[in-house]
C-alpha cells in the first residue's frame, strides 16, 4: 500500500503519545510503511523512571533479524535504548543497513533522574552516536551531551558542534523546552547552521512533540528528501498537528 517503508526501533507506549505506537501513527500520516523493534515498555504516568520493563538483547536481536522477511526500511528512527547489549547491538545494525538513522535520545525521564548507567552512557556516545546521520536531543538532553549548559542560540550552535564532534553527521537540537513565546530548533548540517523559529502554540512544551518530530524527520527521510528539507517539512508538520490538536480541544 505505502511505496516507502522505515523502521522505529524504541520502547511502547501504551498512551501512544509517543514512543513506538507514535512513531508508527507518523509514519503512516506521511504515507511511509513502518516496521518496529520494541526495547522497552514504558508509561508516562509512572512514578519511577517511567520504564516499567527493558528487553533483552537477544530478544532485540530477534526482532531485528525477524525484520528480513518484510520490505527493506529506507531510513530508521532510534528512540529509547539502554542496556549496554542493546545500545551495540542497535549501533551494530545500523551500520549493517547503511540507511540513514535518526537517534532521538532519551536519557532523562520526566521525573528527572539518569536513566543510562556509565557503560551504556559510554557505549551510546562510543558507538551509537558515530552511526547516526542526525541526532536530535532536546536542550537538556543536548546540554549533557556537549557538557555544558545551554541557555541561547549561541550556546545550541556550539553545543551541536560539540555534539558533532562525537560521531553523527548532523545535530538538530530541539529547541522546545526553553521560555518565551518563540523558540528556536537549530540543525547543524554539516558545517551549515540553520534556525528554525517557530511560535509556541499554547503554555509550554508539548509532550510527545519531540518523537513526533524526529518520527517525521525519519519518513521524509524515507521518501527520499534532503536532510534540510525533510527537517523544515517535519518541524511543519508537528506544528499543524499541535495547531489541530488545542484546536478541537477548545472546541469541545
Amino acid at each position: 500500500m505505502f511505496p516507502h517503508a522505515a523502521l522505529t526501533i524504541a520502547a511502547a507506549d501504551p498512551a501512544g503519545a509517543g514512543g513506538l505506537q507514535g512513531d508508527l501513527a507518523v509514519f503512516a500520516a506521511l504515507g511511509v510503511k513502518g516496521s518496529s523493534v520494541l526495547t522497552a515498555v514504558a508509561a508516562r504516568s509512572a512514578p519511577a523512571a517511567g520504564v516499567l520493563h527493558e528487553l533483552p538483547a537477544p530478544a532485540v536481536r530477534a526482532q531485528l533479524e525477524s525484520l528480513a522477511a518484510g520490505p527493506r526500511p529506507a531510513a530508521v528512527k532510534v528512540g529509547f535504548v539502554s542496556r549496554t547489549p542493546v545500545v551495540r547491538l542497535v549501533a551494530a545494525d545500523l551500520v549493517h543497513r547503511g540507511v540513514p538513522a535518526v537517534f532521538d535520545p532519551v536519557f532523562v525521564s520526566r521525573s528527572g533522574p539518569r536513566l543510562l548507567t556509565a557503560p551504556s552512557w559510554a557505549a551510546l556516545r562510543r558507538e551509537l552516536l558515530p552511526a547516526a546521520a542526525l541526532v536530535t536531543p532536546n536542550l537538556p538532553e543536548a546540554s549533557l551531551l556537549a557538557g555544558f549548559p545551554i541557555r541561547g542560540e549561541a550556546d545550541a550552535k556550539r553545543a551541536a558542534r560539540a555534539i558533532q564532534a562525537l560521531g553523527p553527521r548532523a545535530v538538530l537540537i530541539k529547541g522546545g523546552h526553553a521560555e518565551g513565546d518563540v523558540f528556536v530548533d537549530g540543525l547543524l548540517d554539516g558545517r551549515t547552521w540553520r534556525a528554525f523559529a517557530s511560535p509556541r502554540i499554547g503554555e509550554s512544551a508539548v509532550p510527545g512533540a519531540g518523537d513526533a518530530l524526529s518520527a517525521a524527520i525519519t519518513a521524509l527521510l524515507a521518501r527520499g528528501e534532503t536532510l534540510p528539507d525533510a527537517v523544515e517539512q517535519a518541524l511543519a508538520f508537528v506544528r499543524a498537528a499541535i495547531g489541530a490538536t488545542r484546536d478541537q480541544a477548545t472546541s469541545r
